[in-house]
Parts: structure tokens; C-alpha cells; sequence
């Protein structure tokens, strides 16, 4: 998985990139230890995300894409890190953020739904989940065609999804 998430970002798929960096990271995580030199890396950069985020804050101010950008990263650290519920409190303010200055029909809004969807998944949240998970799908559809690799993406993920609602 971490391999497909390499050529998913090399592909410009940053955010089915994300989506399976947190799985890995997760996994990784949950089986190798909070000692491990991997999960010490994660918390690593949660430090530095920390201080970039603030910095952008700083000199570029709240609304800028660089600095909604930091803050999309540092919740994907902190979804890594299995802190979900911090990762949920950004993502939502991104999520807001991208949709107020963007508007709704913006890739970087489906990469954010995208990686809320993923968060509420992880927290045993599965309608909201859903909720979010169907409207990606639904623009993925519409904004990039029936058969593009996002679309797909998002497919396997509501299915993912229904399997834990018990919709098989």
C-alpha cells in the first residue's frame, strides 16, 4: 500500500496518496509500537507541522492555500498518529476554509472530504462517512468521469464503508 500511495502522488493523486499514507501509517503504528522509529518520525513531524503551520499563519495570514495546505497536513499527521478526534477538528476547518474561498466544485474540496470521510471512518463514525463519501463519488463522478482512478478510489471506499454499516 505504501508503494501504490508513492506512484498515487507521483501521479498527482495527492489526495488517494493521503488516504493510503494514514492506512499505512495506521497500521504501521498499531502494529509496530509507539516506539518504533517510524511512529517517532510521525511524531517528528507533528512538531515541525506545528511550527509551519504557525509560521504561515503568521506571515501569510489564516485564508492562505499555503496555510490551509499546513493545516491539511498536520491532520493527516495527526490521523497518522491515531489521534483522530484532533485530525476531525482540522479536517472540518479545512474543509470550511477550501469551501468558502474555492467554492464547491474545487478538486482540493474533494481531497478534503476525502480525508474527513477516511477520519469518521476511523472513528466508528460510518454515516457521516457515508454522507461525505457519497458526495466525493458524486463529484468525483461528475467532475472527472465514470472511469477516472479517483472515481474508482472512491467507489472501493464507500464500499469499504457499507461493509462496516452492514450493507453488504
Amino acid at each position: 500500500m505504501g508503494n501504490l500511495a508513492i506512484i498515487y502522488r507521483s501521479l498527482g493523486k495527492h489526495a488517494d496518496a493521503e488516504k493510503l499514507k494514514i492506512k499505512v501509517l495506521d497500521m504501521r503504528n498499531r502494529l509496530l509500537g509507539e516506539e518504533h522509529p517510524d511512529t517517532v518520525a510521525a511524531m517528528d513531524a507533528e512538531k515541525l507541522q506545528i511550527k509551519v503551520l504557525a509560521m504561515r499563519n503568521r506571515l501569510l495570514g489564516e485564508e492562505h492555500p499555503d496555510t490551509i495546505s499546513a493545516m491539511g497536513n498536520l491532520a493527516n499527521t495527526y490521523a497518522c498518529l491515531g489521534r483522530y478526534a484532533d485530525a476531525k477538528k482540522l479536517q472540518i476547518k479545512v474543509l470550511h476554509m477550501r469551501n468558502r474561498l474555492l467554492g464547491e466544485e474545487h478538486p482540493a474540496i474533494i481531497s478534503a472530504m476525502n480525508s474527513l470521510a477516511a477520519t469518521y471512518d476511523y472513528l466508528g463514525k460510518y454515516p457521516d462517512a457515508e454522507k461525505l463519501q457519497i458526495q466525493v463519488l458524486d463529484m468525483d463522478r461528475r467532475l472527472l468521469g465514470e472511469e477516472h482512478p479517483n472515481t474508482i478510489i472512491a467507489m472501493g471506499n464507500l464500499a469499504i464503508i457499507y461493509k462496516s454499516l452492514g450493507k453488504d
